[in-house]
């Protein structure tokens, strides 16, 4: 160990960043009877891929080594690696609070590292069947949501990324038709972002349908919170990751359903996949 301080500062600077830099996204945990502090901790290490999740142990272990490797490297995995705030189950805050309660006990110095973070609160899909199958609460409260935006304004040098893993699209049509419904209702719901009549044409039996029903379920979930408290440039709300689009696939799909405008269809969802609402 004397040797890697005995070399030139800048160096080993770029020894941490090799050392510190993980494949995969460090994943955040609360504090715990097994934990006693907050840690992030990377899925591809060799305990977590053979053992309980739950058994992680702390990525930069490097600062524990002597006080001159704690001054240099002490938070130093911040600046080069993605973060994940996932939800743990066993976690005593949803995933929200715990980024917010995070952005805000770091120092300024340190926060100024952060680049993207990731987030996923882990809430199940909602239930099949009826309405509620496409509109029932898919995200977290608007109060959280509002609070989220609230962090990110505040942080706008940070790119946070929501990821809805239920929002999902493959090759079955019932599955695109869910996508499509669901985008519609977040981009409603989030961003006031009225694409149905676009899609099913202005006065339509279909687009008085869905706009009723999207006007009541997204005035249910906002309450009281306006909409422009949950607008952040630097946040977008991603499908989930296993999540892909292919045109030919969309266009056989669009071509099937009562549709004004089927490259409205095809332009959205294909936005949706790749740059999220």
């Amino acid at each position: 160990m004397s040797s890697l301080l005995a070399l030139p500062g800048e160096i080993r600077n770029k020894i941490y960043q090799f050392v510190l830099t993980s494949p995969d996204a460090l994943r955040y945990r609360e504090s715990s009877k097994r934990i006693q502090k907050p840690i992030f901790y990377s899925l591809g290490s060799q305990r977590a891929e053979h053992g309980d999740e739950n058994e992680q142990s702390e990525f930069n272990e490097l600062k524990y080594v002597n006080k001159q490797l704690y001054n240099e490297t002490a938070a130093l995995e911040l600046k080069y690696n993605v973060l994940r705030f996932n939800g743990h189950p066993s976690d005593k805050l949803p995933a929200i609070a715990n980024l917010t309660n995070f952005l805000g006990s770091i120092a300024t110095t340190r926060k100024a590292w952060l680049r993207t973070i990731m987030l996923d609160d882990c809430i199940p899909p909602p239930s099949h069947g009826g309405t509620e199958s496409f509109y029932s609460k898919p995200i977290a409260s608007a109060t959280a949501i509002a609070s989220l935006s609230h962090a990110c304004r505040q942080n706008p040098h940070i790119r946070v990324r929501y990821v809805l893993s239920y929002w999902a699209n493959n090759s079955l049509r019932k599955r695109k038709s869910a996508f499509l419904l669901q985008g519609l209702y977040l981009a409603e719901a989030i961003r006031q972002q009225h694409h149905c009549p676009l899609i099913f044409g202005a006065g339509t039996p279909t687009l008085n349908l869905f706009m009723r029903d999207i006007a009541n379920e997204t005035g249910r979930w906002r309450g009281d919170v306006p909409a422009s408290a949950m607008q952040a440039p630097n946040l977008r709300f991603m499908p989930s990751e296993d999540t892909t689009w292919n045109w030919h696939d969309w266009h056989s799909y669009a071509s099937s359903i009562i549709v004004q405008d089927i490259y409205q269809v095809l332009a959205l969802t294909e936005g949706w996949v790749r740059d999220g609402i």
